[in-house]
């Protein structure tokens, strides 16, 4: 990332994973930066609006690569589709469950 990057920029990158960081961190902080300072041409409301649109815009779109990418890798793991195993039905509470126990592993590890 550029040394020259606005701090909120560099904080809502944060929102998407490392391996897209990594590959395309350099030209998205530097399209997001130039956006950024288009804006301080603007009145003071005109310069909120539109740096917090991009600044949710672009914490909404990691938010999202994020999932993807880590429902790419956990699909194969074991979910527990129809029972649990202590023979019960399991609700949609359990699925969900699983679902944040799996993205809370994984957000860790990113």
């Amino acid at each position: 990332m550029p040394t020259s990057t606005p701090w909120p920029i560099a904080v809502a990158l944060r929102s998407y994973p490392r391996q897209f960081r990594a590959r395309f961190g350099a030209d998205l902080s530097r399209a997001l930066t130039e956006a950024w300072r288009s804006a301080e041409r603007g009145d003071g409301r005109t310069r909120l609006r539109v740096r917090g649109r991009l600044l949710g815009t672009t914490i909404a779109s990691g938010c999202a690569e994020r999932g993807a990418a880590l429902s790419r890798q956990t699909w194969r793991t074991h979910r527990p589709h129809f029972y649990t195993p202590d023979g019960r039905r399991a609700t949609m509470w359990d699925s969900l469950m699983h679902d944040v126990h799996a993205a809370v592993r994984g957000l860790a590890s990113a």
